[in-house]
């Protein structure tokens, strides 16, 4: 009997040992696991801060574009009238005492 006793207690101390290494793997785990979960998401509200401020950013560079496109668009208007041709020709007859000739002062020369 006392072989037995033997055998049935090195044998609860080795199920004992296993039980306490492997509950001390899996407290191990379980710290991993917790600190990956803890890590995402703090990572997570960086990512939603970020873009949050790159939308921002966003809105406004579409608004500096928007006022870009009006300033522009008030260019070509200003570009059109100061080239259209009624001008051109006043501006030549104010300032450069130039004038239209007289049809009869024109020269056409036919091939």
């Amino acid at each position: 009997m006392n072989t037995a006793v033997r055998t049935l207690s090195r044998g609860t101390l080795l199920s004992v040992r296993w039980v306490n290494a492997v509950s001390f793997k899996l407290q191990w785990v379980v710290v991993a696991l917790l600190f990956s979960v803890l890590f995402s998401a703090l990572f997570l509200v960086y990512i939603k801060d970020v873009n949050r401020r790159l939308t921002s950013d966003l809105q406004t560079l579409t608004n500096i574009q928007n006022n870009l496109d009006i300033q522009w668009s008030k260019l070509l208007l200003e570009e059109s009238a100061f080239s259209s041709s009624a001008r051109i020709v006043r501006v030549a007859a104010l300032k450069l005492d130039m004038e239209i000739p007289a049809s009869k002062s024109l020269l056409t020369i036919d091939d």
